[in-house]
């Protein structure tokens, strides 16, 4: 989505109050305040440094996905969203919402539910931002659509870091779960539609996925993100799952693209592919690298069925991708690396996680190895 445009407006956790105007000068105090009250194109709130306790939520409000909302810390400052100790909670839910872009917050709720949960929303833009430490999802992208106006559509994941997530069901608990609905024997539309998973740097995840697709999914673009660590025991404990349910195969999970990523040191699988459905064959796997995944690199099949779930392209197996020092979690590429100049640059992002323009042939993964980088 575009840049805002509209006008700034600000809050303020300690010295505001939300009988004020939300200016500079007179902030409000709480950030559902401002979600509830700002112009619906291209407004910007501006949020002062803090953390910010309890469910921040944008309900029944879309914006202009051409002019969105922004929501971001003012300058430079840090924000904090997490949840009250052992509450049912999401630190950000969208619910029929959208046309917002949520930028740079640090997003936390370790004894609660998800980090961010959005439900029935549309052109939502989650970028630069940290979600660590969890109950259960970093993010959940779904769609209810029996008493909803609209399925969920258009919801951008960028630039991201998911580290250290889930505990509640340590073999459900993803990182970042797309589509992620039960059953749909009713014959109900529940399919999360569209979207780019793009340039994130997922790490050490104790639990689950680090990212499922499905049950219900279509055409999402997942490409140049880096894969490290996913330590759960078997069957999780796997980078990249594919999942439906075949009761209606309308609905399956399809025309999903993995591209351009890094899936290194997973547990189980690099990618895997789990549920039944024959549409689940519209899924391409191709021009990754993977490397160290301790049951294999990809596993188009589920349990004791052949029945193909994604189609696997070329790809890059058994090779170091010379990440300089993963120990510090620092995942650019060493001189050398095979992912240097191996992306397939139609579905490569003109920029990387830091910011640096891909110039040429890009780079597999979420960093690109550049003489000056930037951050």
């Amino acid at each position: 989505m575009p840049e805002s445009t509209g006008q700034n407006y600000y809050v303020d956790g300690t010295n505001g109050a939300d009988s004020n105007p939300g200016t500079l000068r007179k902030p409000w105090r709480t950030i559902n305040r401002a979600l509830a009250r700002v112009p619906l194109n291209g407004s910007r709130i501006n949020v002062r440094a803090g953390t910010y306790v309890g469910m921040h939520q944008l309900l029944n409000r879309y914006g202009n996905p051409r002019n969105p909302i922004t929501l971001q810390p003012y300058k430079r400052e840090r924000v904090v969203l997490t949840t009250p100790p052992n509450a049912q909670l999401h630190a950000l839910l969208i619910n029929r919402g959208g046309g917002v872009r949520i930028r740079r917050l640090e997003i936390t709720a370790p004894t609660a539910l998800d980090g961010v949960k959005l439900e029935n929303a549309r052109d939502v833009e989650i970028v630069g931002c940290e979600i660590h430490h969890t109950g259960r999802q970093w993010i959940l992208v779904a769609s209810t659509a029996r008493n909803a106006p609209t399925t969920t559509h258009n919801v951008q994941v960028w630039n991201n870091r998911f580290h250290d997530n889930g505990g509640f069901s340590p073999t459900l608990d993803h990182s970042l779960y797309w589509g992620g609905v039960g059953s749909n024997s009713d014959g109900i539309d529940r399919t999360t539609y569209g979207g780019v998973i793009a340039n994130n740097l997922f790490y050490n995840q104790p639990n689950g996925f680090q990212l499922q697709i499905g049950s219900q999914a279509d055409g999402v673009i997942v490409t140049n993100n880096t894969f490290y660590r996913a330590s759960a025991p078997y069957p999780a404990g796997g980078a990249i799952a594919l999942y439906t349910e075949s009761s209606t195969p309308a609905y399956v999970t399809r025309n999903v693209v993995v591209v351009n990523n890094l899936i290194t040191y997973a547990n189980s699988f690099g990618v895997y592919g789990s549920g039944g459905g024959g549409l689940m064959s519209t899924n391409v796997v191709r021009n990754n690298l993977a490397y160290g995944n301790s049951r294999g690199d990809f596993l188009s099949y589920w349990g004791s069925t052949t029945q193909v779930l994604f189609q696997v392209g070329e790809n890059l197996t058994g090779r170091m991708p010379l990440f300089v020092a993963p120990g510090r979690l620092d995942f650019r590429l060493q001189r050398g690396s095979p992912a240097i100049d191996g992306a397939d640059p139609l579905y490569a992002p003109s920029t990387d996680f830091t910011g640096n323009t891909r110039l040429g042939r890009p780079d597999l993964g979420a960093l690109e190895r550049v003489a000056n980088p930037r951050g």
